[in-house]
């Protein structure tokens, strides 16, 4: 603001209130609000809340005046008009650097196990149980202090927080941040059946177009290059691309790696 880069500052202002407090915050209290009886715990959630909200507010004043007056006035009566309110100073007091690191730690945790499970199409409803492996003290004292809300954000409705991996499986899916390692139980991520029943369909779809491929087909690749197939052996198609004629698609492979993951699964 001290060199008028009102682009940047209004970025930094979007970014706090959506990011980090409709994204995080908001997420994070609710189990603190719904989910136990402890007053004094509800009542400083519901502080944090609504002053973080007013402050927001008025540094987004100047931007969206008309919007910010209406809730500003609806949701406080202490002030009159968020005009001629107060506006926020830094304060030492609210700097809380150790729990600032927590909370990284916990939400790269969290990052890590929605991607994992973005990746194996699982659904948000799908609970499961999550291992916190970690033979830092302070680590699991993180997780152990955080551990209502962070089953709530990474979809656990089991959270054990251990210094090693005894009683996980070798099949558990695995998320690494620093200084920890979480396993999520494979069998609670999927439906064996339903998963066996999609590998097979892929195979099938796989064979099916090898099947129907001849030397001197055109193909197009997934990354939109085109090409002409010039010889297909038991494991690759190669396909000359332009001046390149040594490319080899490990369709056959790809093909037989599902029939070997359908095998595995109803193992």
């Amino acid at each position: 603001m001290d060199h008028f880069e009102l682009g940047i500052a209004v970025q930094k202002v979007y970014d706090f209130i959506w990011d980090e407090f409709c994204d995080w915050y908001i997420e994070m209290v609710k189990p603190r609000l719904y989910s136990t009886d402890d007053a004094v715990s509800q009542n400083a959630a519901l502080w944090t809340l609504k002053t973080v909200l007013i402050d927001a507010l008025k540094l987004l004043h100047p931007y969206m005046p008309f919007i910010t007056e209406e809730i500003f006035c609806t949701i406080q009566n202490e002030e009159e008009s968020i005009m001629i309110s107060k506006w926020p100073e830094y304060s030492e007091d609210r700097a809380f650097p150790a729990e600032e690191k927590a909370i990284e730690t916990i939400k790269e945790a969290v990052r890590g196990i929605r991607n994992i499970r973005t990746e194996m199409n699982v659904a948000p409803s799908r609970k499961a149980s999550v291992y916190v492996v970690s033979e830092n003290d302070e680590i699991r004292k993180i997780f152990e202090e955080g551990k209502l809300f962070f089953a709530s954000l990474a979809y656990a409705n089991e959270i054990m927080i251990q210094a090693d991996k005894t009683g996980i499986a070798d099949d558990a899916v695995s998320v690494v941040i620093p200084g920890a390692t979480l396993y999520i139980p494979f069998a609670e991520l999927v439906d064996i059946a339903q998963e066996i029943e999609r590998l097979k369909k892929e195979q099938k779809r796989l064979q099916a177009m090898l099947n129907s491929m001849e030397v001197g087909d055109s193909i197009v690749t997934t990354s939109g290059f085109y090409g002409v197939i010039i010889d297909m052996t038991e494991e690759d198609v190669i396909v000359e691309f332009g001046n390149n004629k040594n490319c080899r698609i490990p369709m056959r492979k790809q093909a037989i790696a599902e029939v070997e993951k359908a095998e595995q699964a109803s193992a």
